[in-house]
């Protein structure tokens, strides 16, 4: 298992679209997993988008149960009409019973606030029915996410579910030292360099993950963000950074990581 490579997040669709003025690629199941067989990816978080490639929550959970364990579907969740934890609690319940391992809160595209009880709710819920929460952490590009959705908001998150397992996806981008700075209280948070790993290639964010993978080993995962870049990007763009690092190291960061976590879910 320490071997593992895992993808912390792709995003395979239904009828192989992406997001219109987005990259342009085939996001197909299919594709994906060839693209990770050539790239040597073992597994992948598998997360579906509201609205994006023909999105249907069942129809998207059989799909990637269909490739056993190398696709792990994870489902996005709008919470902007959820009024409790309890209506909260049977959005989670409805995903898991449909076979998703994990559910994502994806702030800039449904305009809630990562300060917004519902976002604790739902990392509260997801951890007690057995799923993994996953956070968007990339907070630039639309207006809505740019009003109270920061590093703060994200601290005052953290401290309300202290022992909550969570996945904070990008890590903040360039960020992402103040975010693994305001996850290292919290062990079982997981400081996620998909996408950005690849986006700021070249500059200044190399260093900070660079000193992140020698220090900070224990907390990361990596994955590509795919289609935004392929898995054969994010492995190369790793090792470039980790050139040199102890091999435990690299295992846990490339999959070691989040699969203690998967496996510490009830």
């Amino acid at each position: 298992m320490s071997d593992l490579v895992f993808d912390s997040c792709t995003h395979p669709t239904l009828d192989g679209s992406w997001i219109p003025g987005l990259r342009e690629a085939d996001c197909g199941f299919d594709s994906l997993v060839s693209e990770m067989a050539d790239a040597g990816v073992d597994r992948a978080f598998a997360v579906g988008l509201i609205g994006v490639g023909a999105y249907e929550p069942g129809a998207f959970a059989r799909r990637a149960l269909s490739f056993g364990e190398t696709l792990m579907p994870v489902a996005e969740v709008d919470l902007s009409g959820a009024r409790n934890a309890g209506s909260v609690r049977r959005e989670v319940e409805r995903h898991r019973d449909l076979g998703f391992v994990g559910v994502k809160v994806h702030p800039r595209r449904s305009g809630v606030q990562v300060s917004a009880p519902q976002v604790a709710w739902l990392v509260d819920e997801a951890a007690a029915c057995g799923l993994l929460p996953f956070l968007c952490t990339y907070f630039y590009g639309d207006s809505r996410a740019d009003a109270g959705n920061d590093v703060t908001a994200l601290r005052g998150l953290l401290a309300s579910v202290p022992e909550a397992p969570l996945v904070l996806l990008h890590g903040g981008a360039v960020r992402i030292l103040e975010v693994a700075e305001a996850a290292r209280p919290f062990p079982n948070v997981i400081v996620d360099l998909s996408f950005t790993l690849c986006r700021y290639a070249g500059s200044s964010v190399d260093l900070d993950i660079e000193w992140l993978c020698r220090t900070f080993d224990q907390r990361l995962s990596v994955g590509s963000d795919h289609p935004e870049y392929a898995p054969r990007q994010a492995r190369e763009r790793l090792h470039e950074i980790a050139s040199g690092l102890d091999p435990q190291k690299l295992a846990s960061i490339q999959g070691g990581n989040l699969s203690r976590l998967v496996e510490g879910m009830p």
